[in-house]
């Protein structure tokens, strides 16, 4: 009885604290809405070496790889890019994987983009963060035209981590020593 009442006070005690969190007037903001709008932007990509083969259209890119669209930024070490008919279909990275944002960022080891999908699918130490907010798993996939993305974790423990800071309280302005009380 006695471990059950602490239990009940406890979760009492953490509604009261997260409460004002939780309460926000703002809605939380969605990470990737920024970058819908790029899908008609050029696709840019710049690496140290470069290497196109128009048989398979397929082109490699390795050394300090960087993929931009619009406002949504890919760094690599290298990348392959699969351009069927000379439209780019899909964007394989691997090593150092870096994808940024206005809003928010990611990082991996590996990355693959289907562009016509508008969706970017990161694996391997998933580390996903929108200002002090982190999230940690081993796959990422992100619908770029929604907005949505699901992180799952596999392994030893198989569970996603997250870390949410609620945003800090301005304290209320003092009231004037000179200005007289309202209340009676």
């Amino acid at each position: 009885m006695m471990m059950k009442r602490n239990a009940i006070r406890a979760l009492a005690l953490l509604v009261c604290i997260a409460g004002p969190a939780l309460a926000q007037e703002t809605p939380a903001e969605d990470p990737f809405a920024d970058v819908a709008a790029d899908r008609t932007q050029p696709i840019s990509v710049s690496a140290d070496q470069g290497t196109a083969n128009f048989e398979t259209e397929t082109a490699v890119y390795s050394g300090n790889v960087v993929v931009t669209q619009g406002d949504l930024r890919l760094r690599a070490e290298t990348l392959t890019i699969k351009a069927p008919k000379g439209a780019i279909a899909t964007i394989e990275a691997d090593g150092g994987i870096v994808l940024t944002s206005k809003s928010g960022d990611a990082t991996a080891s590996r990355a693959t983009y289907d562009v016509p999908a508008r969706r970017v699918t990161l694996s391997g130490n998933v580390v996903l963060t929108q200002g002090d907010n982190v999230l940690r798993g081993n796959l990422l996939t992100v619908n770029l035209d929604s907005g949505v993305a699901e992180l799952t974790a596999s392994g030893a423990n198989g569970r996603v981590e997250g870390l949410f800071l609620p945003p800090a309280e301005t304290p209320a302005p003092e009231e004037d020593a000179s200005t007289p009380s309202t209340n009676p």
